[in-house]
C-alpha cells in the first residue's frame, strides 16, 4: 500500500516536471516565431485525436522548428528547451521563492516592533508605574511611624490619665473630713468649742 503510494506521488511528480517542460517547449517555440531572421517559421501544432469512428481522420505532422547551432568560443548557441535551462529555470524559482519568504519573514517581524514614540510612551509609562511604587512604599514607612508615634503617645496618655485618677483620689481623701479631723489632731488643733 505504501509502495503504492510513493508510485503514485513519484509518478505524479513526473507528470507535472512533464507539463512544466512542455510549456517550456511551447513557449520557447512561440519565442522562436517571433526571432524568425535565423530559422524559417516554424507551426507548432497540437497532435489531432484520431476517432475511430471516422476511417478519414488523419494526424497532423509537427513541423520542427530549423535551428541554426552556431559554434565558436568554446560553447553552443541554441533556442532549443533543454534539461540544463530546466533546471535552472527551477533553481532561479527556487530563490525567487526564498527571497519572497524571507521579505514575508521580515514583513512579519516588522509588525511587532514598536515605533519610536511607542516607546517613548512605554517608557513614560514605566517611569510613573515605578515612580508610584515608590510613593507608596514611602507613605507605607511614613504611616507606620505615625502609627508607631500615635501609639507611644496613647500609652502615655493612659498613663497620665491613671496618674490623674491616683490624684483625684488623692485630692478627695484630702478634702474628706475624717483626713482633715485627723491632719488637724495631729497638728494640734483643736475645734472651736471644746
Amino acid at each position: 500500500m505504501e509502495i503504492e503510494k510513493e508510485a503514485q506521488a513519484h509518478n505524479e511528480k513526473i507528470s507535472e516536471c512533464y507539463y512544466k517542460l512542455q510549456n517550456a517547449i511551447d513557449d520557447q517555440f512561440a519565442q522562436s516565431e517571433s526571432n524568425t531572421a535565423y530559422a524559417s517559421t516554424p507551426v507548432r501544432t497540437q497532435p489531432s485525436v484520431q476517432t475511430f469512428s471516422t476511417p478519414k481522420a488523419t494526424t497532423a505532422v509537427q513541423q520542427q522548428p530549423v535551428v541554426r547551432e552556431y559554434y565558436g568560443a568554446g560553447f553552443t548557441t541554441s533556442n532549443l528547451f533543454s534539461i540544463d535551462k530546466f533546471e535552472e529555470l527551477q533553481r532561479i524559482q527556487n530563490i525567487q521563492q526564498k527571497q519572497s519568504e524571507r521579505a514575508q519573514q521580515t514583513v512579519k517581524e516588522e509588525n511587532f516592533s514598536l515605533t519610536p514614540f511607542g516607546k517613548m510612551v512605554a517608557g513614560v509609562f514605566a517611569l510613573v508605574v515605578v515612580g508610584m511604587l515608590v510613593l507608596a512604599s514611602v507613605n507605607t514607612k511614613i504611616i507606620q511611624n505615625k502609627d508607631m508615634s500615635l501609639q507611644n503617645l496613647e500609652t502615655k496618655r493612659l498613663e497620665l490619665v491613671e496618674k490623674n485618677m491616683e490624684i483625684q483620689r488623692r485630692i478627695e481623701n484630702a478634702n474628706a473630713e475624717d483626713t482633715i479631723r485627723e491632719y488637724a489632731e495631729s497638728s494640734g488643733m483643736i475645734k472651736g468649742g471644746e
